[in-house]
């Protein structure tokens, strides 16, 4: 046995000092990108203040911490000043959560491998009768993040924070407040170490398996994706340096890819079947034989393959556009797409045809709308690879959709098929290609950002998943009994759209109609009169015009109205993909 579970349970407070002073803690690469928004995070929160359980978190602890040092492709959950001199952990399960509370103990701001991850400030309203109410902004209520600086541990910096606070706000009120931060304080997270006695290619195909059956967010990841993770230190340095510089160019570009799509293009340009990675002892044999080759043998596929793949990236945020591979429900489409530009020596895609580069967009939209690589990827991505090297100076849009088509998945998109979005949470996983579908459409309206600028001009990061119907104001006033039914009411396409993230602070729990505003919350007007949205701004936005579908009394037949104008949308803008 060479993986060893031991669960413990650790205060939050105690979790978050071992992270920032103590220990060392890593992404390995599928874990990467942080998604949860502020809706998110206040959800969290009120968890947490009312003692229900967030779930666990998963660490892995290898034997060796040179095996997680010595990995080019992880990142640090936060930057610290160097080694903190404790243990090494991979966060296996549980990054969304623990870099929540990370936001929250230091203000909401942090920084990751030199890049920053902020929030807007989630503030805290003590109510007399020792309630609360949560709110997305510093305007109403007490920032959570200062309270918890206040009342962690006393000391020079809490005092002055403290008298800033009572400065601003009453002694009385920042008391009131004291028993609700300490329950988040003394909030006890359970924490699941598995250790491991050696790391050998057979002990990460057992992590890969573990990961799968305690995977809890929906994220569809494999053996393949966790090994080129871990494996990835094996191949040759010369080829390791290449994939991780090129890799790190294109993020830093705003685009959030992952590593696998470059990992598996680069390999199948030297000749490695997609579906040969998953055999882990061998993959791992092969990988140490390529790293055998002599530079000059290696060099030019290696640099072809990373320019192709650069010209894949560049070719979806021009011609779609999408501003972050965040948004894409797929990024193994990629792949085709890249080796495409490879095989046929494509060194710049303005020379392609008007009606290929047509095809070639229907393609990537559809594969990732319809989740095409989301189960057995092997298999697919190897006949889709085979159909382009055999292609004939062409994009081969005919022979990809027969592939798709044998596979039993539909080659057009019917609109009962879309019309799903209004029964879906689509700020799950499992509902990302309505968010993606949504941003294409978005794009293709001009659509800005309630803020005065056009959506493909701000980076994706800045942009709020914004509900049209506030998602607390619904908390409250929708009347459905069963919870998941009542999330996907609130969370489905139909609500969704994309704006600032500071705007969407402001608008907090306000009610868009004017009347349900002086009825719910005690102001004269609902948001969209208060901000002056223009009935064009609301048009690229998919809003209906007509004031009554404001109101929550009509809000089933405004998530109707709005699903047949993005679907209209989408019918116009992309005739070739509709059934």
């Amino acid at each position: 046995m060479k993986i060893f579970l031991k669960p413990e349970v650790w205060p939050i407070q105690q979790f978050i000092e071992n992270i920032t002073e103590r220990d060392n803690y890593y992404l390995p690469s599928f874990q990467r990108d942080y998604v949860w928004d502020e809706d998110d995070v206040k959800s969290l929160i009120d968890s947490i203040i009312r003692g229900y359980p967030i779930g666990a978190i998963i660490l892995w602890k290898p034997s060796d911490k040179d095996f997680i040092k010595g990995d080019p492709f992880s990142i640090p959950l936060i930057d610290t000043d160097g080694d903190n001199g404790g243990d090494y952990y991979y966060v296996i399960d549980g990054q969304q959560r623990l870099t929540s509370l990370l936001l929250l103990f230091n203000e909401w701001k942090i920084q990751r491998n030199g890049e920053e991850i902020s929030l807007e400030p989630i503030s805290l309203y003590p109510t007399p009768n020792g309630g609360y109410r949560l709110y997305k902004s510093d305007k109403r209520g007490i920032d959570i993040s200062l309270l918890l600086k206040v009342f962690a541990e006393p000391g020079m910096s809490s005092l002055q924070i403290y008298n800033k606070l009572i400065a601003k706000y009453s002694e009385d009120y920042i008391k009131k407040a004291e028993p609700i931060i300490k329950r988040i304080l003394e909030y006890k997270i359970p924490v699941y170490i598995m250790s491991t006695t050696r790391e050998d290619p057979e002990t990460v195909m057992e992590m890969a398996q573990a990961f799968i059956r305690i995977n809890k967010e929906g994220v569809r990841i494999g053996n393949v994706e966790l090994m080129l993770s871990l494996l990835a230190g094996k191949m040759g340095g010369l080829i390791r340096d290449t994939i991780y510089t090129s890799y790190k160019e294109i993020r830093d570009t705003g685009f959030e890819i992952q590593i696998q799509p470059l990992i598996r293009l680069v390999l199948s340009n030297f000749g490695f079947g997609q579906s040969q990675i998953s055999h882990v002892e061998r993959f791992a044999s092969s990988l140490d034989t390529l790293a055998k080759y002599p530079a000059d043998q290696i060099k030019p596929t290696l640099d072809k393959s990373v320019n192709a793949f650069k010209l894949a990236v560049r070719f979806i945020q021009r011609e779609l556009p999408l501003p972050s591979a965040q948004l894409l429900p797929s990024q193994q489409t990629l792949v085709p797409l890249a080796k495409y530009f490879y095989t046929e020596d494509i060194a710049e895609f303005n020379n392609l045809s008007t009606e290929e580069i047509g095809k070639i967009k229907h393609w990537f939209i559809l594969l990732n709308f319809i989740g095409y690589y989301s189960t057995s990827p092997d298999s697919k991505l190897e006949a889709d690879l085979r159909a382009i090297t055999e292609s004939s100076g062409v994009f081969p849009y005919h022979e990809l959709l027969r592939n798709v088509e044998q596979r039993k998945y539909p080659t057009k998109i019917k609109k009962d098929h879309f019309m799903r979005g209004r029964n879906v949470n689509v700020l799950k996983r499992s509902g990302r290609q309505y968010l993606f579908i949504l941003y294409l459409l978005m794009a293709q309206n001009d659509a800005d950002d309630w803020a005065g600028h056009p959506i493909t001009r701000v980076p994706y990061k800045d942009l709020a998943r914004h509900h049209i119907f506030p998602k607390e104001f619904l908390n409250q006033n929708l009347v459905i009994d069963d919870p998941t039914d009542k999330e996907i009411a609130i969370n489905n396409l139909g609500n969704i759209t994309l704006i600032d993230k500071h705007m969407n602070s402001e608008i907090g729990d306000l009610p868009l109609h004017d009347e349900d505003a002086q009825r719910y919350s005690g102001e004269d007007r609902g948001y969209i009169s208060k901000i002056g949205l223009s009935e064009s701004t609301l048009e690229k936005h998919f809003i209906p015009l007509d004031p009554d579908l404001w109101k929550l009394e009509n809000y089933e037949e405004f998530l109707r109205e709005r699903m047949e104008l993005i679907y209209f949308t989408l019918r116009r803008a992309y005739p070739r993909i509709i059934g």
